[in-house]
């Protein structure tokens, strides 16, 4: 392992000595989405499109979202880009919309953005229990981390009890090194 280990920083450092296209690359940004050119099936979403989902989500309120639309179309001779990707890119730059947000109303969805009084930002992960999304307090603009049980199994009353407790006893927990636990709530059959 230890072998293997100093071969792969052996390489690393070759290239970066000799410049080669992998270390350009990775200097490079991330594009947010793959270019178009290789999927010739793929049906590019207009801006107009794009825009309907958005008010449809209500990720954005309307006069945040005119007045960027203001500012996109005064940098492009006061018109908006025909297509999707370019707005959706102009918004993630701008901190109005995340990648996931982005990367969702790009796939044709609108709902499920909003988890009562939390607006999702990111998915986190999956957890045994549970999927975890990063979320902000839409009055508050305090993050958090918030936990939801598949839709599935909350019919099951012994798994919400378990989910449950589980909940109350990290909440009596308050150590630095552990995320707090500060409620346990539902919006309709979401847990």
């Amino acid at each position: 392992i230890e072998a293997a280990s100093r071969a792969r920083a052996d390489e690393r450092s070759r290239s970066a000595a000799n410049g080669s296209a992998r270390s350009v690359q990775a200097a490079r940004p991330a594009r947010l989405l793959p270019p178009l050119e290789l999927s010739p099936l793929f049906d590019r979403m207009t801006a107009n499109e794009f825009l309907d989902l958005l008010r449809r989500s209500q990720l954005v309120e309307e006069d945040q979202l005119t007045k960027f639309l203001g500012a996109v179309a005064a940098k492009n001779k006061h018109r908006l880009p025909e297509h999707a990707e370019p707005i959706a890119e102009a918004m993630i730059e701008a901190g109005i919309l995340t990648e996931w947000q982005s990367e969702k109303l790009l796939a044709g969805k609108h709902k499920g953005f909003m988890l009562g009084k939390y607006k999702l930002l990111r998915h986190l992960g999956k957890g045994g229990m549970s999927q975890v999304y990063l979320a902000e307090h839409m009055l508050m603009k305090r993050k958090v981390a918030i936990k939801v049980l598949p839709s599935n199994r909350v019919e099951d009353s012994t798994y919400l009890e378990r989910f449950r407790t589980e909940a109350r006893a990290a909440a009596k927990l308050d150590d630095p090194n552990i995320v707090r636990v500060y409620d346990i709530d539902n919006d309709g059959k979401t847990h």
